[in-house]
C-alpha cells in the first residue's frame, strides 16, 4: 500500500502510544531520515540509472550526476574491442600519474566528480551506472520514492526515531525490533531478479 508523508506520521505517532506532542519539523525529519535509512539499506530497482558522459582527449575528471548516490559500473563504450569496464580506486592513487594517457582502466570517487586514470588518449564515451540519492520528501503529501511495500518499513522507522527523540527506550528498542524484523522478511528487487533467473533455468534428463 502506498502511504503519503502524513500517513507514515499516523502510524509512527500510533506506534509510540499515540504521543502528540512531536512538531511538524519533528515529524518531517524523522520521517526523512527513515526514508534514508530504507532507501540506502535495499537495492531498489527504481533507484537504478545509467548517464552517458563524453571526454575530450587528455581529460581526466566527468561530473557527476545531480542525483547520483554511488557508482555501480563504469564502461567505456568507445573502443572497439567492445565495452570495457573500468574498476574503482582510490583516486588519491592517481595524484602521481595524471600525465599519463592510454585507456582509461581504473576510476575514483572524489567531491562532485570521477577520475579516471590514465587520462583518456582519444575522445571517449563512458557509461555510469549508478543508484540514486534518496530524495527529500518536503510535504506532507509527498510519498517516498521506493516501492510501496518499503513504506511501512518506514513508518516503523519514522516510529523508532520519534521514540528516540522523546528518549523512551523501551519504544525505540520495540520500534526498532519491529523495523529490521519488517526489512529482513520483506524481499528485495534483488531477490525477484534471482527467482526470475531460477525460473529460466532447464534441466537436461541423462538417458542411460
Amino acid at each position: 500500500m502506498q502511504m503519503t508523508m502524513s500517513q507514515i506520521w499516523s502510524v509512527a505517532t500510533s506506534l509510540v502510544q499515540g504521543r502528540n506532542d512531536y512538531s511538524t519539523s519533528e515529524l518531517s525529519l524523522a520521517a526523512n531520515l527513515a526514508s534514508q535509512d530504507v532507501g540506502t539499506k535495499i537495492r531498489f530497482g527504481g533507484h537504478e540509472a545509467v548517464a552517458t558522459s563524453s571526454i575530450t582527449s587528455g581529460a581526466h575528471r566527468i561530473p557527476l550526476p545531480s542525483d547520483f548516490g554511488y557508482a555501480l559500473a563504469l564502461s567505456n563504450m568507445s573502443r572497439d574491442v567492445g565495452n570495457r569496464d573500468l574498476y574503482q580506486r582510490d583516486p588519491t592513487t592517481f595524484d602521481s600519474k595524471t600525465t599519463e594517457r592510454g585507456v582509461p582502466l581504473f576510476y575514483g570517487m572524489y567531491n562532485g566528480w570521477m577520475e579516471l586514470w590514465p587520462s583518456s588518449d582519444t575522445d571517449t564515451t563512458l557509461q555510469l551506472r549508478y543508484v540514486t540519492a534518496v530524495p527529500v520528501m518536503v510535504s506532507s503529501a509527498s510519498t517516498p520514492v521506493v516501492d510501496e511495500r518499503w513504506h511501512v518499513g518506514i513508518a516503523y522507522k519514522t516510529a523508532e526515531i520519534l521514540a528516540a527523540l522523546r528518549n523512551d527506550l523501551e519504544a525505540e528498542a520495540v520500534c526498532r525490533a519491529r523495523y529490521l524484523s519488517y526489512m529482513g522478511s520483506t524481499p528485495t528487487d534483488m531477490a525477484y531478479r534471482q527467482q526470475a533467473k531460477a525460473g529460466m533455468s532447464v534441466s537436461i534428463p541423462v538417458r542411460r
